[in-house]
């Protein structure tokens, strides 16, 4: 009589397989980062307490409730970004599906997070030890974390270096009537704040500038406005924003809006440094013509707007499906890591930024 047998896992295997996901440190987290991103958070602090051997991550955004934390949070490889691609503000999800406790334990071997949900009246208080996992003999379903409900703020459990900081800014931010500064109200009425301890890296000067570096190519420039991302270095340093380095530093960049049957494109170039490019080069005859003229490289953008049958003449089926999707925008970037060399013929390339390698 045939039977069924079932597949089990060890509880070390996850960690293995967390290691293989998340090899960098600098890129677990990044992948936290972007976490907050898709709660819709409006700015997130990243502060490293390298003497106490911890880092702390907070955001504002939707927080999680008890459900959130056993169904998603704790299902390894949850499928929820896919099914639940877009956030509250219809913004698409950055972050990889389920891995983000990998990227904490990639980081530190405890965590500890507080987070409240608009739903829920108290603080939940989540802590795990992911050391626990390397128990030999113990399965996956075996493993548990601390859980506990809890009737304080989240500001009550955040450090005061991070609290006087946030204040320092939106002091700054009320003096120049920025609007950012609404971003930085009630922020405690919803969001999460991590602290990972028993740090894995050795965080040096060094590294920490370059997680600073990367950082800066987290988001992109469009979100600029809608969402600011903060970096403490250590207690006695002020708390900095982390300035989009995508803002100039690109070589190409399309934007285009598509109304269901036209395109409307915005070409940008900023590849070639027009002060190396001797005056002669613009009267050869190749230079005669939009959008190859000198006055068309000094400003940068080009616009065209083509309709959906232009570009696919000659395939009815997908051009149906095209105008099916309906509307919708992108925007692509475009940077080289390295110029190529060339003996036969010179390019007027700008210098490639040392931080696009970082980031």
């Amino acid at each position: 009589m045939m039977s069924k047998m079932k597949y089990k896992i060890s509880s070390r295997a996850t960690i293995l397989l967390g290691r293989e996901s998340v090899s960098k440190v600098d890129g677990a987290i990044i992948e936290l980062i972007k976490n907050t991103y898709d709660a819709d958070a409006s700015f997130c602090v990243v502060y490293f307490d390298v003497e106490n051997d911890k880092v702390y991550i907070l955001d504002n955004g939707t927080g999680m409730t008890k459900d959130t934390i056993e169904n998603d949070w704790m299902m390894i490889g949850t499928d929820n970004k896919r099914k639940k691609y877009l956030s509250n503000k219809d913004e698409i999800k950055t972050g990889e599906k389920g891995i983000g406790r990998f990227a904490l334990d990639r980081v530190g071997s405890k965590c500890v997070m507080y987070t409240k949900h608009a739903d829920s009246d108290k603080l939940v208080k989540w802590a795990t030890d992911w050391e626990s996992f390397k128990q030999s003999g113990k399965n996956l379903d075996e493993m548990e974390a601390d859980f506990e409900h809890l009737d304080v703020k989240i500001s009550e459990v955040t450090p005061n270096e991070i609290l006087s900081d946030i204040e320092l800014v939106k002091l700054k931010f009320r003096n120049a009537k920025n609007q950012n500064q609404i971003f930085l109200d009630n922020y405690f009425e919803t969001g999460t704040l991590l602290i990972v301890e028993k740090l894995r890296d050795k965080w040096s000067k060094r590294t920490l500038d370059n997680l600073l570096n990367a950082m800066g190519y987290l988001m992109p420039p469009s979100e600029q406005n809608d969402y600011l991302l903060f970096f403490k270095k250590s207690s006695d340093i002020k708390m900095q924003i982390v300035d989009n380095e995508l803002m100039e530093d690109f070589d190409y960049k399309i934007r285009a809006e598509f109304d269901g049957n036209l395109f409307q494109i915005k070409l940008t170039r900023n590849e070639f440094d027009l002060e190396r490019i001797p005056d002669e080069v613009f009267d050869m005859q190749r230079f005669s013509k939009k959008p190859y003229r000198k006055i068309d490289f000094e400003n940068k953008a080009i616009y065209e707007s083509i309709p959906a049958s232009q570009i696919l003449p000659s395939d009815d089926m997908l051009l149906q499906a095209i105008k099916k999707i309906g509307k919708f925008r992108f925007e692509y970037m475009f940077m080289k890591m390295t110029v190529q060399d060339d003996s036969n013929e010179t390019f007027y390339y700008k210098k490639i930024s040392k931080n696009r390698k970082n980031g």
